[in-house]
């Protein structure tokens, strides 16, 4: 009988050892898989410009660019940055922080913004002590940044900053962002010589105007002032009648008080524009203020049942849909009868970039024989919109006194072209009886609709 002949490896595989051998070699495989595939991921270049480096600096070669879209695979990872294996064999490193920022356009041409005071060392090492700090809103170049460190040059001197204590920028965009703030600074700074100015100036903008020795128009007259005439304020005084004055002072030295209501001060002029965005009615957007409202009444008539604000709210509301329905986009004021301060409605109407602003109002007389339409205009630039405004209300069968300069706070401290609108005397019966008609109304919409026309038929043809 012939026996089998047994070696050593028959003792180490057997039908007892195989199974446990196997299991063990199978878990082994498993584990060094899962270990590749937890180590070892795919990552997506989801950006252009990045750049494939030797070593964890943006220093050193630069072995390729990575095409947008290109899939790498994640190796290692160290002070934000990362090692990768590209296009099969290529091996090394680029920054996380590029891939996290689109604004950066590579990992070159960057900049360190400080967002709060930062130490700075003189070695890469955060073991040693600061040798200056660097203050808050401060930007300055990095020569290089690598394994948690952004080199600097500050002083003059190459010195190290840790790179989570700054904001890495795109130099370009700092560059434009520090000259945009220039830019702004420089406007700021005119602007405010501007109105330094022209703070204490004043110019008379009316006929017939005196300049009195008393903060009164019974006080005695030092002589007659000319249209245009210009005056330094020396003080503002209001009168027991309530009037307010302007202690002035003439280029010749000569001194008194003129009525601020005759007057214009050229430093509210500085930020006004003196003519519509948008060149077309069509396009244009109209902000509409019905004057008074609510605790405020207006301009009263005789018998004292008749206030201005319930008849403006309404003309405002019909020159609303008017204007609507030929395109343009209106911004009321108020829609109802509410109480809206005046700072209110020029803080509106300047916030809403809107094109043209009108009030709409109800003048009042001692004299009740007054009647008619009265267009206001404050900036010596909104006279061309209030002539041709006026030209559409001055086609309708009614008195029109015309197109003349008035102080009034909506006007005055607009920044859009601006009119207020005296459709009529409350304190004259014919003028009365007409406000309250849907017919008048209309009337005086179109009227306004008309000269509006006018008004962007001729700013388009000059040009």
């Amino acid at each position: 009988m012939q026996r089998s002949v047994q070696t050593p490896y028959h003792k180490i595989f057997n039908r007892r050892t195989l199974p446990p051998l196997f299991f063990v070699m199978t878990l082994l495989i498993t584990c060094i898989g899962f270990y590749y595939l937890t180590n070892f991921h795919y990552l997506i270049i989801e950006r252009p410009g990045v750049v494939v480096r030797s070593r964890a600096a943006t220093n050193s070669e630069g072995l390729s660019t990575i095409p947008e879209g290109s899939k790498v695979s994640q190796l290692a990872h160290s002070n934000n940055w990362i090692k990768v294996r590209y296009d099969g064999s290529l091996e090394g490193w680029i920054p996380e922080w590029l891939l996290k920022d689109t604004h950066l356009q590579s990992d070159n041409a960057i900049t360190a913004e400080f967002t709060k005071q930062t130490p700075v060392y003189q070695e890469a090492d955060d073991k040693a002590d600061p040798i200056t700090t660097i203050p808050s809103q401060s930007y300055i170049p990095i020569n290089y940044e690598g394994q948690g460190w952004s080199q600097i040059t500050y002083e003059g001197e190459p010195v190290f900053v840790k790179t989570e204590d700054i904001t890495i920028r795109s130099t370009p965009d700092v560059e434009t962002k520090l000259s945009q703030e220039k830019e702004k600074k420089l406007s700021e700074e005119a602007h405010q010589k501007q109105v330094e100015e022209l703070s204490n100036i004043a110019i008379m903008r009316k006929d017939n105007e005196f300049l009195y020795e008393e903060a009164s128009i019974d006080s005695a007259v030092v002589y007659a002032t000319e249209y245009q005439q210009e005056f330094t304020i020396i003080d503002s005084v209001s009168n027991d009648e309530g009037i307010d004055f302007y202690l002035v002072e003439d280029l010749y030295g000569v001194r008194g008080y003129i009525n601020q209501l005759a007057i214009s001060e050229p430093v509210y002029s500085i930020d006004h524009r003196s003519e519509p965005i948008n060149r077309n009615l069509a396009n244009a957007t109209i902000v509409l203020d019905p004057g008074h409202g609510g605790e405020d009444p207006g301009t009263i008539s005789l018998d004292q049942k008749h206030y201005e604000k319930n008849y403006v709210l309404p003309t405002a509301m019909t020159l609303k849909n008017t204007l609507e329905a030929l395109g343009a986009k209106v911004i009321m004021i108020r829609s109802e009868d509410v109480f809206v301060d005046l700072a209110e409605r020029v803080a509106i109407s300047n916030e809403s970039k809107a094109d043209l602003f009108i009030s709409i109002h109800f003048d009042s007389s001692y004299d009740t024989s007054f009647r008619g339409i009265t267009t206001y205009y404050y900036h010596p630039d909104d006279d061309k919109f209030a002539y041709a405004l006026n030209s559409g209300l001055a086609e309708l069968d009614h008195p029109n006194q015309g197109v003349q300069f008035g102080n009034y706070q909506v006007i005055r401290e607009n920044n859009l072209p601006s009119l207020l609108l005296e459709l009529g005397y409350i304190t004259n019966q014919e003028d009365l009886s007409l406000m309250q008609t849907s017919e008048y109304q209309q009337e005086l919409a179109d009227g306004i609709a008309n000269g509006l026309v006018n008004y962007f038929d001729q700013i388009n043809l000059v040009q």
